[in-house]
């Protein structure tokens, strides 16, 4: 293979997907159908301990991160483990359908696993959505937007410390 990293320019978003006791960052997240409540699909890596939850629940919800986000929620839900620490604690949530949300995001979608389809490093989940909200009309952070500016969002005292 000639270089791999091509797949680094799929357009993808950042988002917080939550299930019951655990949540984590993704940002392999599509829609696919259409229709009153459509199918999305969530790619979860298996080392992941928001993977093994999901197998035992049958709902999750995707929270859509913003440019503007909070840096303690990509931190957060990136860096971490529900098995070391309790993620919600120090994040604002709202519960829809029995699955917490972030409110600070740009809204969420509450889904029913629908199917669950395993390969070498992911599972992916099909859901249904059966909830769905705008919280707020302003732009999603693409995944290239977040690894252009990774050292801002994760440190923004970066940003402050650049000449004027």
């Amino acid at each position: 293979m000639k270089n791999i990293n091509i797949i680094r320019k799929i357009t993808q978003g950042m988002y917080v997907l939550t299930t019951d006791r655990g949540g984590c960052i993704v940002d392999a997240v599509s829609q696919i159908s259409a229709g009153e409540n459509p199918y999305i699909t969530v790619s979860v890596g298996k080392s992941n301990y928001t993977n093994e939850l999901l197998k035992k629940n049958n709902q999750f919800a995707i929270s859509i991160l913003g440019t503007k986000v909070n840096p303690e929620i990509i931190k957060t839900f990136g860096f971490h483990s529900m098995k070391d620490i309790d993620k919600f604690q120090k994040t604002q949530t709202i519960e829809i359908e029995g699955i917490k949300v972030l409110k600070e995001s740009l809204g969420y979608m509450v889904c029913q696993i629908t199917n669950r389809i395993d390969n070498d490093t992911h599972t992916l989940f099909i859901g249904r959505i059966i909830e769905a909200d705008v919280f707020e009309e302003s732009e999603a952070m693409s995944y290239q937007y977040y690894q252009l500016h990774k050292e801002e969002i994760l440190n923004p005292s970066i940003e402050s410390e650049k000449p004027i």
